[in-house]
């Protein structure tokens, strides 16, 4: 409940808003006090990251919570179904948008290092402050204390993480630099061996005798910097070849194998004229590790960095709800360019339920659909999808949505091709699809025969498919499906010799993110060109009793987020969207899409390889859960698209 107007005033008016909005609002004004009340240049400012719960013990397989667990979670990356990504992103934008103002939060990231901790928590061996229950006593999981955290314990090492980050403030004191070195010094000597510490020691006295003499007396003092810095190359030295040293004598045969390969940067999009295109028929000679390189990518305009808001509210919070008065907006049979992997009732569907939801959000009211007017805002222009076969039915949804106004002499869809494309006489308009599920260019880009064992990208080149985008007026891209589906072999645009590098999904895709990223940044203008980028999309899988198949209704659990969501992926494509501000506008329909199990064809579709007795014999086993029927989900990302133009 939030309040507007003094406590003490009658006038004051109250209004009920979703937790995570006012969460928000708090960090907003908690935030303007920042930037008007403190100094950066004299203190420094730290925001802790959520701290996980172990209220489910179905996250790591053992079906009760964090009672009697002894060990950590051992599985790398594991996230718990508790930690909300949506809270994770409010705290991220409102920090950057503090960045953008001159103002450095750091962010004390603990959150994934604490989720792997179950066993760290008090559970039942805490002081209880009000007697308990016979039934709670007969069941010690259900009084378990699966929030706070046993000292010494997980809270030390979020400590040891402050210590890292920060710094003595006071700039007007020459110990400060000197506490740090030697703080950096101090620690590296407890690591050391016996014999290299008496070395150590005997160099670091005066440093750490000096910073004591500064740290009680604060007069200026005379005593050369230089010195200091001196004596901490010589103790850095000394450890670096005493390392050495005992590698050698540990293992003299594998000491440079363990070293990290150093990072490079590659300047993304250079035409060579000599590269060849990648097709399907294209093959790796031979695969190595990867090499550690990245893409170099520059915001050519950071002036515009920040993101104008130009809503109130945010549209991607709300709920569904039905209403079969306004919609389906259009009906599946009077579409003639609907596709048969997208028409469910065609194909055997029974229930219509599917159609009738509308998408409401919590503080203001989507713009309603209105044909004429997109047409108007499409008058001589070029919209483009561009993406996997997810994209391809938003396309197909807006097709539909657009087609019935526009009489059949006046109208024409070129056929299946990379680029396919809708046209419309009256308006001097097109509605085109760039099948592009990768942006980069790789052995994928055929739009019909892109099944392949290998597949191989060029993860610093877009400009393949960008010459074919890059004239049109709006445009909308997605990526993430084909990212899921196991290593990527990477052939860089100056590599020779067919020699590719192996990298896992998402490791790849952040390359492609930034080779994409660079294009925009250095040619999209804002006042010129829309660019929308349309959020994750995952397939919707129930667990191991079953998935989409024969769900009828969405899901009526507010904030519901499937324990499949990707957040490290989610994270990583925030992380460049926020690089590019104004230039790129996002269609965040991750959180709605996932409250509507409902909407996928299951088996309702046409299947394009014939179907085995087994299947046959196990509907789930062959469900589609991964694209949406139309009418349905699709449309509402249009809504969306349609709102924000």
């Amino acid at each position: 409940m939030i309040r507007w107007g003094s406590f003490e005033s009658p006038d004051g008016i109250y209004k009920e808003v979703e937790m995570l909005r006012v969460y928000e609002m708090a960090l907003r004004t908690w935030s303007d006090w920042l930037e008007f009340h403190v100094n950066p240049n004299k203190t420094q400012l730290f925001f802790v990251s959520m701290s996980p719960t172990h209220e489910s013990g179905e996250d790591w397989g053992d079906g009760e919570n964090c009672y009697s667990e002894t060990e950590p979670v051992l599985k790398e990356e594991f996230w718990g179904s508790d930690t909300d990504p949506k809270t994770m992103r409010v705290v991220e934008n409102v920090l950057d948008d503090l960045k953008t103002r001159g103002v450095d939060v750091q962010m004390l990231n603990i959150t994934q290092l604490s989720e792997y901790r179950k066993e760290g928590h008090p559970s039942i061996y805490r002081k209880q402050w009000e007697p308990l229950t016979e039934e709670q006593i007969s069941d010690p999981s259900s009084y378990a204390d699966c929030i706070h955290w046993c000292l010494p314990g997980v809270p030390d090492v979020w400590n040891e993480f402050f210590t890292c980050k920060a710094e003595i403030s006071d700039q007007n004191q020459i110990s400060n630099p000197v506490r740090v070195l030697s703080n950096v010094v101090v620690k590296i000597f407890y690591n050391t061996h016996t014999h290299t510490q008496k070395i150590t020691w005997d160099l670091l006295h005066p440093i750490l005798y000096y910073t004591m003499i500064l740290r009680w007396n604060r007069k200026k003092t005379h005593f050369p910097l230089i010195a200091i810095l001196s004596l901490v190359f010589i103790v850095f030295t000394i450890l670096y070849n005493e390392r050495s040293i005992r590698q050698i004598q540990e293992n003299p045969d594998h000491v440079l194998h363990h070293q990290e390969a150093p990072v490079t940067f590659v300047k993304a999009n250079r035409i060579n004229p000599a590269q060849e295109v990648l097709d399907r028929f294209s093959k790796c000679n031979s695969t190595r590790d990867y090499s550690g390189r990245k893409i170099a990518w520059v915001d050519r305009n950071d002036g515009q960095r920040q993101r104008v808001a130009s809503e109130r509210c945010d549209v991607a919070s709300g709920k569904w709800v039905f209403d079969n008065t306004s919609y389906p907006l259009y009906k599946e049979s009077e579409c003639p360019y609907m596709s048969d992997q997208l028409a469910c009732h065609k194909h055997g569907r029974p229930d219509l339920g599917y159609q009738y939801w509308r998408w409401q959000p919590h503080e203001c009211n989507l713009k309603r659909w209105n044909v004429i007017e997109m047409w108007e805002k499409l008058r001589g222009k070029r919209l483009m999808f561009v993406g996997d076969s997810l994209n391809r039915g938003q396309w197909i949804a807006m097709v539909c949505l657009l087609q019935s106004v526009i009489p059949a002499n006046k109208r024409s869809m070129s056929p299946n091709a990379p680029l396919t494309i809708f046209r419309s006489e009256e308006y001097n308009a097109t509605v085109e699809f760039l099948w592009a599920p990768l942006l980069v260019e790789s052995n994928s880009d055929d739009p019909v025969n892109h099944r392949l064992d290998e597949r191989i990208i060029r993860p610093d080149s877009v400009l393949k498919h960008a010459s074919k985008w890059e004239h049109a007026d709006i445009l909308v891209f997605n990526t993430y499906l084909w990212w899921r589906q196991g290593p990527v072999k990477l052939l860089w645009s100056a590599g020779k010799n067919g020699i590719c590098e192996e990298l896992d999904g998402l490791g790849a895709m952040e390359l492609a993110m930034g080779a994409w990223a660079d294009w925009v940044a250095s040619k999209v203008d804002p006042l010129k060109k829309r660019v929308f980028f349309v959020t994750m999309n995952r397939e919707w899988k129930h667990g191991s009793e079953g998935n989409c198949y024969d769900e009828k209704t969405p899901i009526d659990f507010e904030g519901y987020w499937g324990s499949g969501s990707d957040l490290p992926t989610m994270r990583m494509v925030e992380k460049v969207l926020s690089r590019l501000g104004s230039k790129v506008s996002v269609l965040n329909i991750t959180q709605l899409s996932e409250y509507r199990k409902d909407g996928h064809p299951s088996i309702y579709r046409k299947f394009w390889e014939t179907l085995k007795p087994e299947q046959l014999s196990n509907p789930p086993s062959y469900s589609d859960c991964i694209h949406w029927c139309l009418p349905g989900v699709p449309d509402v990302w249009n809504e969306l698209l349609f709102h924000s133009l």
